[in-house]
């Protein structure tokens, strides 16, 4: 039978090894939240300048900017859950080439939840744009409901890509021009989930799908988790999306024209 002095120190080491564990868990996490997923070698590629666009480092994030002329307007990337931003410079850079100022946004953590205002920081570092729409990929698809949310007449457009709003989110009364874009072999945004978040957007959002088009390749990087072999590659699928984002811009015409 234990004495008293012998059940405190036992007490007192489960309390240590307690804490210890809960420190040894907390230090997983950061480390866990703080690793992006790293981009490919075609995105690292693409953040190379070339005659057509060029690439700048800034506070919060990178910038594609047109080559020799006013951008027309501005459209900011929210990339996927800790997912390195320098992943949709692909995409990026031929937005930009079309002669648009591109934000490739760089939230806490690579977690655009936790920052869903992070657009504001490209905003104020460029007020010579004055329309801006906003690109989601996955859960930066559901911050950037939350921004067009907490930011209304603020957005000229609005475009998920494998990403839709939190249940929580209403968009259903926004005068806002909204495009999702799905692909059909993706197990984590499906289509049909996609469909079913239509409710809590205006009812114009259009709903568009890439056959064979997987979750990750509307980015370019390495390391997505449960994710469906695509059938088609990343470039034919980059390509489609890029196809279907012209197509909208075109038809809603959010930016000023040339």
């Amino acid at each position: 039978m234990l004495t008293d002095p012998q059940r405190k120190r036992l007490n007192r080491g489960a309390v240590v090894v307690g804490l210890g564990a809960l420190a040894f868990t907390g230090f997983v996490f950061y480390a866990w939240m703080n690793v992006a997923n790293p981009p490919n070698e075609r995105a690292l590629g693409a953040m190379e300048p070339t005659a057509k666009y060029t690439v700048q480092r800034e506070a919060f994030g990178w910038t594609f900017r047109p080559t020799g002329k006013r951008p027309m307007g501005g459209i900011a990337f929210y990339g996927g859950a800790r997912i390195d931003p320098r992943a949709y410079a692909p995409l990026a850079r031929e937005l930009a080439a079309d002669g648009n100022l591109v934000a490739l946004m760089q939230p806490k953590s690579n977690m655009p939840v936790l920052e869903p205002d992070v657009m504001d920081k490209a905003i104020r570092a460029h007020p010579e744009i004055t329309e801006w729409l906003l690109i989601g990929h996955s859960m930066g698809g559901t911050a950037a409901a939350m921004y067009a949310e907490k930011n209304p007449g603020k957005l000229a457009a609005l475009i998920f890509l494998a990403g839709y709003p939190a249940t929580t989110t209403h968009l259903e009364k926004a005068n806002l021009p909204v495009l999702m874009i799905a692909g059909s072999r993706d197990p984590l945004s499906r289509p049909e989930r996609m469909q079913q978040a239509r409710k809590n957007l205006p009812p114009s959002a259009q709903l568009m799908v890439v056959n064979g088009g997987n979750h990750a390749q509307f980015g370019s990087y390495t390391g997505q988790v449960r994710d469906f072999r695509p059938m088609v590659t990343e470039e034919a699928q980059q390509k489609e999306t890029l196809k279907l984002i012209r197509q909208f811009l075109k038809a809603v015409k959010p930016l000023p024209s040339p």
